[in-house]
């Protein structure tokens, strides 16, 4: 296939991506602007990878409905009827859940006459015996955790059930996560269950026959913007994992051969590094949001309804206006985000919460008073002699205690 043809696949592919919400078609257009982004002699193989990868891993609504519809029936025939149902919409960022719960709404009305019960606060929770939980999938596992620990350990009843339900898994958060939700809600006999539509592996501790993330190999870094990147992520001394030692050469993972999988990755990374640079904020990682020091999660998987933010930043950042200078403009997105704004907005105020350009006049006096306090020290211990009756034991205290305070 030709570069053209790859982009009208493509374009054909993700034409009902947030179909409803966007100004603009993602058509050939937007796929071949956003591909324009790439250098010249990067872009036919691009284009065609990403054609492998979105055939595997862009999930059409089709799907989604399909899906749902098997967990309702599986629901329904585990409880004999679906009245001591409902399912829960409590998730306080994010649209994915609320549409998958329009489609189930629709799905029991339609094939089964019934209007099945929503659960959109904690005030709505009564005496169901069977609660139920769906989403997209589970990355890195911060927001399973915030939205199901709670779930278990404070607002659903004793003695309940709760199905969990997620269209995809990586490895790496699910089985930490599973673990963990389970003892939890054995101490409040709560009956959890697990179900996955599909399983990624993105463990880094073996080796694998098969991944499912970006995770290039180390000779990427001979681009100078990768090697003083990966510097950057070494120096907090908490960088792990940053290339996989695996591959050698011949692990395709999830591209058509391992060839092209090591142009991809450089590119991605490449690219991704300056995006990162760019917006400034420690967790916006060059593969992906993630809050480790690290490339980046790496994740490729695509919805009808929205793209994960630990997915590469080359596929997601930025906005539909024309590039600018700013952070948020600096890239032209293949697959927009609806929350890239609101994301931004919360990180960079977390991030200066924290940064210590907000404590820099305080930094000044406690370095300026240590000195003075290390010169003090410095001036007695020269003395040749010391008169034992005249030391003052209350002043060489408060001294060592101003002393413990300044460092």
């Amino acid at each position: 296939m030709t570069e053209k043809e790859y982009i009208s696949a493509i374009a054909t592919i993700v034409s009902d991506y947030r179909k409803k919400e966007l100004d603009i078609p993602l058509d050939e257009n937007h796929v071949a602007k956003w591909l324009d982004q790439f250098e010249e002699s990067e872009r036919y193989i691009v284009i065609k990878e990403m054609f492998q990868i979105l055939s595997r891993n862009y999930i059409k609504a089709e799907k989604i409905e399909m899906f749902l519809t098997q967990i309702i029936e599986k629901v329904k025939n585990d409880s004999d009827g679906l009245e001591n149902v409902a399912f829960l919409n409590l998730q306080t960022k994010g649209k994915s859940q609320d549409l998958f719960c329009e489609m189930v709404k629709d799905i029991c009305k339609n094939e089964y006459e019934i209007d099945c019960k929503i659960i959109t606060s904690e005030q709505d929770i009564g005496d169901e015996k069977i609660y139920v939980y769906i989403d997209d999938g589970m990355y890195t596992g911060y927001r399973s955790a915030k939205d199901i620990l709670p779930l278990i350990t404070n607002i659903l009843p004793e003695g309940t059930s709760l199905k969990i339900y997620y269209m995809v898994a990586y490895s790496n958060a699910f089985f930490y996560y599973e673990s963990k939700f389970r003892d939890q809600a054995r101490n409040r006999n709560i009956a959890i269950s697990f179900e996955v539509g599909q399983y990624k592996n993105n463990d880094r501790n073996v080796e694998s026959s098969k991944i499912d993330f970006i995770w290039p190999e180390e000779k990427v870094n001979v681009f100078p913007e990768v090697a003083a990147y990966e510097k950057k992520l070494k120096q907090t001394g908490k960088a792990n994992y940053l290339y996989d030692p695996w591959a050698q050469g011949s692990n395709p993972g999830m591209f058509t051969d391992y060839e092209s999988r090591e142009s991809v990755e450089a590119i991605f990374l490449k690219y991704g590094i300056r995006i990162a640079n760019k917006i400034g904020r420690s967790t916006y990682r060059p593969l992906g949001i993630s809050n480790t020091p690290s490339f980046g999660f790496g994740s490729i998987y695509i919805t009808d309804f929205n793209i994960s933010n630990t997915c590469p930043l080359v596929l997601w950042w930025g906005n539909l206006a024309d590039n600018t200078d700013d952070p948020i403009g600096c890239w032209y997105p293949l697959f927009p985000r609806r929350t890239n704004n609101m994301v931004y907005q919360e990180i960079e105020e977390h991030e200066m919460h924290y940064s210590l350009d907000n404590y820099k006049s305080i930094l000044s006096t406690v370095y300026r008073l240590a000195q003075e306090e290390k010169q003090k020290n410095c001036r007695v211990s020269k003395e040749s002699f010391i008169d034992l009756w005249d030391i003052d034991l209350d002043e060489i205290v408060n001294r060592r205690e101003r002393s413990n305070l300044l460092q």
